[in-house]
Formats: structure tokens, sequence, C-alpha cells
């Protein structure tokens, strides 16, 4: 998710139609591994009777922060100017991805399949 900040930053530094392209494109990839990640690990984590809440809440989280980002940028602009905007939607994408990626709680999820196999070299209790 890291790689986002990348395309703020590259519009404040170089804003070079072909560099955007490129840096759009691993952003993109590298956002869709993310979001199976994510999703994979909602369908792992979440107790069956709750799925749909949850992706309910999910859902409404992404398309709450969106436009309320983009409302946000033009009175941004128009207070910090464009190049400080810039660097600080990069700021903020690579500070929240830290956050996430320092989470302990999210450090220690562990695929079930790997909960339920015994670890290599213990022998295989029947």
């Amino acid at each position: 998710m890291g790689l986002t900040a990348t395309i703020p930053l590259l519009l404040a530094l170089a804003p070079y139609t072909w560099l955007l392209v490129v840096a759009n494109f691993v952003a993109g990839v590298g956002g869709e591994q993310a979001g199976v990640a994510w999703y994979s690990t909602l369908n792992e984590q979440i107790p069956e009777d709750r799925p749909a809440r949850v992706y309910a809440y999910d859902d409404l989280g992404s398309c709450l922060a969106l436009p309320l980002a983009q409302f946000a940028a033009g009175p941004a602009v128009l207070l910090l100017g464009l190049q400080t905007t810039l660097y600080a939607a990069a700021a903020l994408i690579l500070l929240a991805t830290l956050v996430m990626v320092s989470t302990p709680s999210l450090r220690a999820l562990v695929p079930r399949a790997a909960q339920s196999q015994p670890a290599s070299g213990d022998p295989v209790l029947r």
C-alpha cells in the first residue's frame, strides 16, 4: 500500500506522463496484491456468522474515505499550496501504511491452515 505514496510524490517532483503511468501501474499491482491478502485474511479470521457485517463496514469505510479525501484536497491546496499538499498526501499514505504494518495484532495473525499443522520437526500426533 505504501507504493501508492509514489503518485503524489511524483506529481510534486517530476510530473511526467510516462513516469506517472509506470508508477500507477506498479502501485495498482501492489494494491491488488494487498486487496487479495486483505480479503483472504477477512475470510479466514472473521467468524462465520459475521462476514456480511464486516464486509459492509469495510465497504462503507472505503466509500466514505475516497470522497472525503477528494473533498478535502481543494481546500488543502488553497491553504497550503499544491506542492505542500502533494507532499502531505504522500506522507499521510506512508504514515498510514507504517501504522498498519506496525500494529502488533495484525503482525501476529497466522493463517488457519498454519495454525492446525504441527511445526516442522514436531512429531505428528495421531
